[in-house]
């Protein structure tokens, strides 16, 4: 049986045959828009619940049984032809499809959008004939905007919410103090239910002034007219997933961040208790078309309105396939962010149904959330990664920020080791940034663009703000200047090509008979694998080993070994080992270049000794190579005198290790003095009292 509805006491969820009413028409001010003979009429032909009748039926009765009551299939559809309908736009596509079908329909157009949209329903119920024409004007209105949006919040924890008598006063005395100090009026009515520890709840208040000039039927003249709109701002919260999910009228006068403070205080005592949930389009840029198809609960999905914020270039696509239109241009689609994408899925069934998604990083969401399809499209975006509930992000690399504009924070989260360095060699560069991200709303792209020294933001979420020199000050990065101190650091010889889209060939270095060459991917290739194997091998030296300097993680299926690049500032020897050890030459060449982070590094094939990668001056299989060597194989344990006695003299001389210990440690002072690295002999070759010798440096013997 229905319960009696009022707007102040608790009361289940509105249901449908199919489940939960869509949150999306729970305009209470949408409904009282329709005049009260009309709902009477659409009553007349549904029937009437048990709790309205003919008798005391009005717009306002019909809020309270929307909004505590369980609601017909029938009601739903009349509820998203209004809100689908019922405005200017809505009226537009009537006449668009009644003209081209030559359909008259002058009559019902006439009408104020809201009541044009009843009387269309009632019509197509009343004549079959209409019907088909019905559903033209639904699809014409659908592919526009919907004039309203969700912004979704994840709390710190799953808990219920207290009893609707609790919530309810304090509710209406903060929302009514906010309106106060916005000088939105007081008159505040918050109307829903709290269920199982759920929410759905209704907030009706007033918005600014507006004086509009009106005009009187009949050429009698114009007059001002005073009146404070009423907006009806929808909440709904779901304690298991712990989701706050906020569909307010406006944007304007940072409602959305006041709700998210606000409603944490009331429902938890903690402003902070709820967050950004975390929406992603990065999976669409590293995956493409292949994660959509992989959905398992669509048929078919295709992105067809695209923003991508590209080093603070705005981008914007539309196209009926934006994610082939992007392969089309020839860019790397890792490049920056995808910010907003509207998705054109294809639903499965008996009969496929067609929905439009809309997703704004980091938490604004609009699609039909009818019961059936907004489970699909909810597994939908969890599956491909656009919603997640894990907030961590990897770090950027150099594929993602080319066009290699940022501000310093962004660059020192990316490689913080690195900035300092790079700064000082002038590979980056101070620049002024066109466009920079809202410092209260980093994650919503760089959307602020500097214009005389104002921010005019281009998102509605992100307000504007005043720019001084500091916010749009960056770095830029100097392509050109970072190949030639990677040239430099890795002693590459030869010369450099350009292999056209971020790849260069840096050039070449000898091991012994191994002539090695590094070949750059700044950016992310856009040709095939094929064709990039092919330009490499067209621009190297026959026989040489290639091996491809790229961010972690990145492959290029070209055939060639791949060298991460974890950092922008390049060590030889670290880069050199890893190197030799992906293009698995690392036997063929001598042991410093293939030997891990060790001071002292001993080459047994070639009887050879480095110290800080010096090659220390000793003859082959001498004395001194030995005394060392077996110093080295001890990994810094005493090697007795004896026993270096007996390795080191044929007629195991007394005190012949001393002589050599000497004769290796002049040689070390020498060799490093030599390269400029003065070094103590002693701290390497440390003799230890009563048990012999040891190293006192780490060591590596291969």
């Amino acid at each position: 049986m229905a319960r009696h509805a009022t707007s102040t006491s608790p009361a289940g969820a509105p249901t449908s045959a199919t489940g939960i009413i869509p949150i999306d028409l729970l305009d209470a001010v949408v409904v009282e828009e329709v005049s009260d003979a009309l709902w009477k009429r659409v009553f007349d032909v549904i029937g009437y619940p048990p709790t309205l009748n003919a008798r005391n039926l009005s717009a306002k009765a019909v809020v309270d049984h929307i909004a505590k009551d369980g609601v017909s299939d029938d009601l739903v559809d009349v509820l998203r032809a209004i809100h689908e309908l019922g405005t200017d736009d809505g009226v537009d596509a009537m006449k668009a499809v009644a003209d081209t079908h030559n359909a008259d329909l002058g009559a019902i157009t006439a009408r104020v959008p809201r009541d044009a949209a009843v009387e269309l329903w009632l019509a197509q119920r009343e004549k079959p004939a209409l019907r088909d024409l019905f559903t033209r004007v639904q699809m014409q209105a659908e592919s526009r905007r919907s004039p309203r949006s969700f912004r979704e919040f994840r709390g710190k924890r799953a808990q219920k919410l207290a009893a609707w008598a609790t919530i309810h006063p304090r509710l209406v005395t903060t929302v009514r103090a906010w309106c106060t100090a916005q000088h939105f009026g007081d008159h505040v009515d918050v109307r829903g239910y709290i269920e199982n520890g759920n929410a759905q709840i209704q907030i009706i208040h007033g918005h600014r002034l507006q004086k509009p000039v009106v005009v009187k039927d009949g050429g009698h003249g114009r007059r001002t007219l005073e009146l404070r709109p009423a907006h009806c701002d929808i909440v709904r919260y779901d304690w298991k997933g712990s989701w706050l999910r906020l569909s307010p009228k406006s944007t304007g006068g940072g409602i959305v961040e006041t709700y998210r403070r606000l409603l944490g205080e009331v429902f938890f005592d903690d402003d902070e208790f709820f967050t950004e949930a975390d929406y992603s389009l990065r999976p669409l840029q590293e995956h493409g078309q292949v994660i959509l198809d992989g959905a398992p609960s669509i048929a078919r999905a295709r992105v067809t309105d695209l923003v991508w914020d590209r080093g603070g270039e705005i981008i914007r696509i539309r196209s009926s396939d934006c994610l082939a239109s992007v392969a089309r241009m020839g860019i790397p689609p890792t490049e920056g962010d995808f910010i907003e994408a509207r998705i054109a899925v294809v639903l499965p069934g008996r009969r496929e149904v067609r929905r439009s998604v809309h997703v704004k990083v980091p938490n604004k969401v609009d699609y039909p959330r009818d019961e059936i399809h907004a489970v699909a499209i909810d597994d939908f975006l969890a599956a491909t990664g656009i919603r997640t509930i894990d907030t961590r992000r990897r770090n950027l690399d150099l594929w993602d920020l080319y066009p290699w504009q940022h501000g310093e924070r962004v660059w020192r989260a990316a490689y913080p080791d690195d900035v300092d360095r790079l700064a000082q060699a002038q590979v980056l560069r101070p620049v002024e940034l066109a466009a920079v991200a809202h410092p209260d709303r980093p994650r919503h792209g760089r959307v602020v663009r500097a214009e005389d020294g104002f921010g005019v933001s281009l998102d509605e979420d992100v307000p504007p703000r005043v720019l001084t020199s500091t916010d749009v000050s960056g770095l830029g990065l100097d392509g050109g200047a970072l190949l030639a101190s990677w040239r430099a650091a890795l002693g590459l010889d030869g010369d450099t090509h350009d292999l056209g889209d971020g790849v260069h060939v840096l050039g070449e270095r000898g091991f012994d008979s191994v002539q090695c060459t590094v070949v750059a991917l700044l950016r992310q290739p856009t040709f095939d694998a094929a064709n990039l194997g092919k330009r490499i091998r067209s621009a190297v030296m026959p026989g040489a080993v290639v091996a491809l300097l790229a961010p972690p993680g990145r492959a290029s299926d070209s055939g060639f070994p791949t060298v991460a690049l974890d950092g922008l500032a390049l060590e030889e020897r670290a880069f050199w080992r890893r190197f030799l050890i992906a293009a698995a030459v690392g036997t063929r060449v001598p042991a410093i270049w293939r030997a891990p982070d060790a001071r002292l590094v001993v080459d047994k094939g070639r009887m050879s000794v480095w110290l800080d990668g010096i090659p220390i001056d000793v003859a082959s299989d001498s004395a001194a190579y030995r005394f060392i060597a077996a110093l080295a194989d001890a990994h810094g344990n005493p090697v007795t005198n004896e026993t270096l006695d007996g390795l080191l003299s044929a007629n195991r001389e007394e005190g012949f290790a001393r002589k050599v210990k000497l004769t290796a440690k002049k040689a070390i002072e020498a060799s490093l003095a030599k390269a400029g690295h003065p070094v103590d002999g002693d701290s390497v070759l440390v003799t230890v009292r009563g048990q012999g010798y040891r190293l006192g440096v780490s060591s590596h013997v291969g």
